[in-house]
């Protein structure tokens, strides 16, 4: 695909915000279904550079359930930005889905290159 989705991680992801967590990951599993059932699967730039690295374990979990429902809707998904924890923190969760399409970048200008490439 010539294009991308761009979705972003902001804030933290503590107990106290887990309800719009799920909320907000619903909206974006619904997103990317929809766009690979009408166009084609998208590639999807992850940017984390707004999260604090805070995190709680079921913000975690649903995180992972979030990598495993969006498998079959992403070609491609590139991460950047944010702290050192929040990076081990995401690849946390893509070893937990047994993700191999998701890439972790320090910068925007570092991930496009490699979500654009076929």
């Amino acid at each position: 695909p010539d294009g991308y989705m761009v979705m972003t991680l902001s804030g933290d992801l503590s107990n106290e915000r887990i309800e719009t967590l799920h909320a907000n990951v619903h909206t974006a599993v619904q997103m990317s279904r929809v766009y690979a059932e009408t166009k084609e699967k998208p590639n999807i730039l992850f940017d984390m550079s707004t999260f604090t690295g805070d995190y709680s374990i079921a913000a975690l979990q649903v995180m992972v359930k979030f990598a495993e429902d969006t498998r079959p809707y992403a070609r491609k998904v590139a991460c950047f930005g944010g702290p050192d924890i929040g990076r081990i923190a995401g690849e946390m969760v893509v070893a937990l889905s047994g993700r191999d399409n998701i890439q972790f970048f320090k910068t925007k200008e570092e991930a496009l290159p490699w979500l654009l490439q076929s």
